[in-house]
Formats: structure tokens, sequence, C-alpha cells
């Protein structure tokens, strides 16, 4: 169960400044702990030391964030930052932090990216902010998210619109930045009516350079998640929409309460 926002913001996000602070002063103690154990490892299995490298590098720039945030917060008292002004300084946050989480993994794991789109001629760009998008994105192992938000905002200049699992606000960074953006948190209980709703509220101001994001599958694909999705679809009377399901072996069907 998530906790109250207060109990977020007081405990949650200090805890992890105190947890980045501890890990950077003890990172050589880990680092020698990590090698000795992998050495019984057979060297493409021996991936503890850039993890522990990765999760240093993550708890600091969401603590750096953090800071961030609670400065944007003190200059804003009073309301002295015009909406705009206060949306835009947080797009800058959230681009920045992604940029460096992304450089981070391209360093530490040799995390390459390709791009399958048409040539970037001069016509192809300027329809590129002409208009709102939606983009419908799967699930596809862990840091996806991060990779397509990373993108949509540096190479492609839109401002993401995200609708996403309530639990991922006991992320702190996540948690404060996001709901000081228009983003969309939806609980596992929420009715179709509620999910729509919230995609209704944040489509129905979206300038030309926004992109409204949705991952209809809901979640990382497993054999199981594959068999409750079909089952739903039954359940819903989606018997076209199940069949066709059915078909994708390595992927799950739209969840219906929403993106359909």
């Amino acid at each position: 169960m998530l906790p109250p926002r207060i109990i977020r913001r007081l405990v949650l996000a200090p805890l992890v400044i105190v947890l980045t602070v501890a890990a950077v002063v003890t990172l050589p103690i880990w680092l020698l702990v990590v090698t000795a154990a992998s050495l019984r490892l057979p060297p493409p299995q021996r991936r503890g030391t850039r993890l522990v490298w990765f999760a240093v590098a993550w708890l600091t720039l969401e603590s750096m964030a953090l800071i961030a945030c609670l400065w944007l917060w003190i200059i804003d008292l009073g309301g002295r930052l015009s909406h705009d002004e206060r949306e835009e300084r947080h797009y800058a946050l959230v681009k920045w932090l992604l940029s460096n989480v992304y450089g981070a993994a391209v360093r530490i794991f040799g995390l390459s990216v390709e791009i399958d789109e048409p040539p970037a001629t001069p016509e192809e760009l300027s329809r590129r902010l002409a208009r709102p998008v939606i983009v419908l994105s799967r699930h596809a192992g862990p840091g996806d998210s991060v990779l397509l938000v990373h993108h949509l905002l540096t190479r492609y200049g839109r401002r993401p619109r995200i609708v996403m699992k309530a639990a991922l606000q006991f992320d702190p960074s996540l948690d404060v930045v996001v709901n000081r953006l228009p983003n969309a948190f939806v609980p596992p209980d929420v009715e179709t009516g509620g999910v729509v709703a919230e995609i209704r509220r944040l489509a129905s101001d979206m300038e030309a350079d926004d992109a409204l994001v949705i991952f209809p599958e809901g979640g990382n694909f497993t054999p199981k998640r594959r068999g409750r999705a079909i089952l739903r679809l039954e359940d819903r009377g989606l018997r076209e929409e199940a069949a066709r399901a059915r078909r994708l072996e390595h992927l799950l069907p739209p969840r219906p309460n929403g993106a359909l």
C-alpha cells in the first residue's frame, strides 16, 4: 500500500539521500566484497562490480534531483514562478536526470540503442513538432521506460505526459518530479472509467510538442501474465481480441481498461 504523500516526502526522500551518502562512503568495501565474490563465477557472469557502480550512480543522481526539487520548491514559494516556467524547469530537470542515467548505462553496461525511423529530411523534421502525438510502448525489460522518455525529451524535443502505475511513487525522485508535471499515476484496482478519465485529462490540453505515453501491456511479459491477460479479455467479452492475443507468443495484449 502506498504511504501518504507527506510520509513519502518526509521519510522516503531523505532516506534516499542518507543511503546515497552511506553508499558513497562504503563504496570501496562494496567493490572489494563484490569483486572477491565474483571470482568464483565464469567471466561472462561477473556483473557484480558494474551493478554496484550503476547503483551508486543512480542513487547519486536521485539525491541530486531531490535537492534540485527542494530548491525549485523554495524559489517558487508564494507563486513566484508562472505555470509555464514551473513546467519548463521541471521538464529540464527530468531531461538532465534521464540523460545522466542513460549516460551511466552506456559507460557501465555498454548500452546501445538502435532507432529505426524515416530519414531526417527537412520535410520529416518539420512534421515532428507540428502536433501532439500518442506513444504506445511495450514493456521490454528493466529501464525500458527510462530509454523511451529520455529519447522523447532529447532526440525528439517532446514533453511526455505518462500514464503509469501508482506504485512507481515509491521512487522518491520520480514521485516528486512527476507529480509536479501533467502525468497520471493509476492504482491497480482503479475502474476502467478512472483510467479513461485520466487519459482524457492528460490529452485535453496537449500542445504541439507534447506526447501522451501509454504502456498498453501494463507490465513486462511473463507466461503467467499472458494467460491472465487473455482471460481478462475473454471475461470482458472481447473474443476477437483474446483470439489475437493467443497468437502473440512473446507479447502481452493491451489491457482492456484504458488503451483499448
